[in-house]
């Protein structure tokens, strides 16, 4: 068990929760257990069931731990430690949820010198650019054609003219139990 592995008394346990059944269920394990874990469709989903948010979940607007009714986002934290080499750097950002709001906030804050977005459909990512280009005015992004505007599998390069020296994946390909 994770937790005993880490020296916590405790238990860590999966919930699988319907959309559906999303609201009760969120009020009802917030007030029953100490800390949770969220991840996605419920990332954004679960901030009105919150006491407050704390940390980069402010700024982000999107939780994964909630600990004693308090919403957090972690993944700035773990990507930081990854150390990936972004200062002056083109990235290529695959998705544009929760986590790309964290791979965003990351990659500004260590200097790459441009941002693509790419999406599944472009109104998410054009919704996350313009957030973020109003809270970062100096940096430099870009919304590439979505896989609702290519009409094969043409790359990105061919598109547009732009490469980019690190892509990140911030979507929900590869994740369990789809994996």
């Amino acid at each position: 068990d994770i937790m005993e592995k880490a020296g916590i008394s405790g238990s860590y346990k999966l919930y699988e929760i319907t959309p559906a059944e999303f609201d009760a269920k969120a009020d009802q394990f917030l007030n029953t257990l100490d800390g949770a874990n969220v991840t996605i469709p419920y990332k954004e989903r679960i901030i009105p069931h919150t006491g407050g948010l704390r940390g980069d979940a402010d700024i982000l607007g999107t939780v994964n731990t909630i600990y004693n009714g308090f919403g957090y986002s972690t993944d700035t934290e773990g990507l930081l430690r990854c150390k990936i080499p972004f200062n002056g750097s083109d990235v290529l950002l695959l998705g544009a949820g929760g986590a790309a709001r964290a791979v965003l906030s990351v990659a500004i804050r260590s200097g790459c010198r441009t941002i693509g977005i790419w999406a599944r459909r472009d109104v998410q990512a054009l919704t996350l650019r313009n957030e973020f280009q109003s809270m970062f005015s100096d940096q430099t992004f870009f919304v590439e054609p979505s896989a609702e505007d290519l009409s094969d599998q043409t790359v990105i390069y061919k598109e547009t003219g732009r490469s980019y020296d690190l892509i990140l994946n911030a979507t929900p390909a590869g994740m369990w139990p789809d994996c």
